[in-house]
């Protein structure tokens, strides 16, 4: 593709393209001439599972090493009977949206000794209860997932808890009376267990803060935090993994002598200077207070609320992964109004079986088709326009409910017995976008938040009006907001009216202008010189929380 009249004698001996062309024409140029290059190589043959056998003290490899990891693999290893199996993770790199290394103890049913993503290295893992190990390479390359698997979780705080932001709840657990600061930050720890919850951790000068003023006086400012110490370097750290010198508090640490601490030491807060320092086993005895903050799950934004989401098929999908039979699976679908999963085509199939294993059932789970006749139909209605048998299967002799093979990379199904004990999908179509309803409203009815209990991000007004000279009076049944971000505002008149209440503190005021927050029931609130109320929710992304029921009465 040379330019005319090239190659020209003296041009020079190498060759080049020009590509501000449009059609990229070759030349010939002296090779000390600075240029980009291109490079080129032979592609890589598509990678495939490398069945063993393996040796002890063999390095395995993921097919296609370091090139191509799309390729999934289990691996069978096995040593002498009375022995276990050990494995080090030299390096795993893998997406943390949608691959996996699953090990199994025993290679059919046996407990998970590791479900790992992301970057790791340097770490081992042996089995404890047999002589066998399953080492299960899972890719899917992060292509059509969100990489995000929930359980079940109601959108409200501990009683007695306030919810602060995005999700996160705070308060007081407990005072533990006349325990060493040792003892104390066991039974802190303990009580925090309780709640899937983690002691004060501090990251930010609003974390600072907020711990600062929790710090009761009547413990002498005592507040045990989330730290915990590193056995190996004898260091804290905090109790969700992020180093200690993330965050240096105002008034500094007072380390003692030395900022390498024995593990019977506890790290505590106190409230007039803001300082952190410790105490050894047994040296005070007295009060310290257990706070504790704990996180709720995200509501998404496609509809799904705790389900996951597969994004493009309008449903919603839940693991169960206790092991029940296929009737105590189907009511336990219906108790979250769903029913048991169908599928549809592979990527369904991929999805759910990702989730499955996401989500701890690597044991097999139902999925909601029955045996009618000589053909298996779905109990959901829809069509039976796919199918991902094991080659055999459906066995006439091995029953008339259908399961998913969740440990098999690729998720092949069989049939199986009703009294089976295995996991469940559950699944439910998404829930449309909220909207704000317009009304027109009347005395006595309920009115919702747009979304409510799952949704509160949507904003919306309610104007709410009664017979001349009559006012208007509303009962908040729920509020539910974030105090960071969420207000719920009640104005006297429709446009330019006195400010009836303005929602977005904890305490009530008996004043004209007062503010509440988190979480409020049974309060009235009733107009002065109007006969209209407007009601206005004015979420800031009203993450985690229900919002508010107002009711109006006359």
């Amino acid at each position: 593709s040379f330019f005319f009249g090239y190659p020209r004698n003296g041009g020079g001996d190498c060759l080049a393209m020009d590509t501000f062309t449009s059609s990229g024409e070759w030349l010939n140029m002296d090779c000390a001439t600075k240029f980009p290059v291109v490079c080129a190589r032979k592609s890589e043959p598509r990678p495939v599972c490398a069945p063993g056998p393996w040796k002890e003290g063999d390095v395995i490899y993921s097919p296609g090493y370091p090139y191509d990891a799309s390729t999934p693999c289990d691996y069978f290893l096995t040593v002498d009977a009375g022995k276990r199996v050990e494995v080090e993770v030299l390096l795993l790199e893998s997406n943390s949206c949608c691959d996996r290394l699953v090990m199994e103890d025993d290679v059919l049913g046996g407990n998970i000794v590791a479900n790992m993503t992301g970057e790791l290295t340097d770490v081992v893992f042996t089995t404890k209860n047999s002589n066998l190990m399953r080492v299960s390479w899972q890719p899917n390359g992060g292509v059509n997932v969100r990489g995000m698997m929930v359980q079940f979780a109601h959108s409200s705080c501990p009683e007695g808890y306030e919810l602060v932001r995005e999700g996160e709840c705070r308060g007081q657990q407990t005072i533990i009376l006349n325990s060493s600061f040792k003892n104390g930050a066991r039974e802190v720890i303990q009580k925090c267990a309780e709640i899937q919850g983690q002691p004060p951790i501090i990251h930010n000068d609003e974390h600072q803060s907020y711990w600062m003023k929790q710090a009761p006086f009547q413990s002498k400012g005592y507040l045990i935090l989330g730290l915990v110490c590193n056995s190996d370097s004898q260091r804290w750290g905090w109790a969700d993994g992020s180093s200690l010198e993330d965050y240096r508090p105002p008034g500094g640490y007072n380390r003692g002598k030395n900022d390498r601490l024995p593990g019977s030491w506890s790290l505590l807060i106190l409230a007039n200077t803001g300082s952190v320092f410790s105490s050894s086993e047994g040296l005070i005895l007295g009060s310290v207070a257990s706070y504790i903050h704990t996180q709720l799950r995200q509501p998404t934004g496609d509809g799904c609320d705790t389900f996951a989401d597969d994004s493009d098929d309008g449903m919603c999908y839940e693991v169960l992964e206790t092991a029940s039979s296929w009737n105590e699976s189907l009511r336990s679908c219906e108790n979250l109004g769903s029913t048991i999963a169908s599928i549809h085509n592979a990527q369904e199939n991929a999805f759910i079986r990702r989730l499955a294993v996401a989500s701890g059932a690597v044991n097999g789970v139902y999925l909601g088709a029955t045996r009618t006749g000589d053909a298996f139909v779905w109990n959901d209605g829809s069509a039976w326009d796919y199918d991902n048998f094991y080659p055999g299967f459906p066995n006439a002799g091995l029953g008339d409910y259908l399961a998913m093979d969740t440990f098999s990379s690729t998720g092949e199904w069989m049939n199986m017995d009703s009294s089976s004990q295995l996991a469940v999908v559950c699944a439910r179509p998404a829930n449309p976008r909220p909207i704000c309803s317009t009304g027109p409203w009347k005395e006595g009815e309920v009115i919702y938040s747009p979304g409510y209990p799952y949704d509160a991000s949507v904003p919306c007004d309610y104007l709410l009006s009664v017979y001349e000279g009559k006012n208007v009076q509303v009962e908040v049944q729920l509020l539910e907001a974030n105090t960071c971000c969420d207000r719920l505002m009640l104005e006297d008149r429709m446009l330019g009216g006195n400010i009836v209440a303005n929602m977005s503190a904890l305490l009530l005021l008996e004043i004209p202008y007062f503010s509440l927050t988190g979480e409020i029931s049974g309060t009235t609130f009733t107009t002065q010189s109007s006969n209209f109320m407007r009601v206005s929710w004015q979420p800031n992304g009203g993450v985690n929380v229900r919002d508010h029921i107002p009711r109006s009465v006359v």
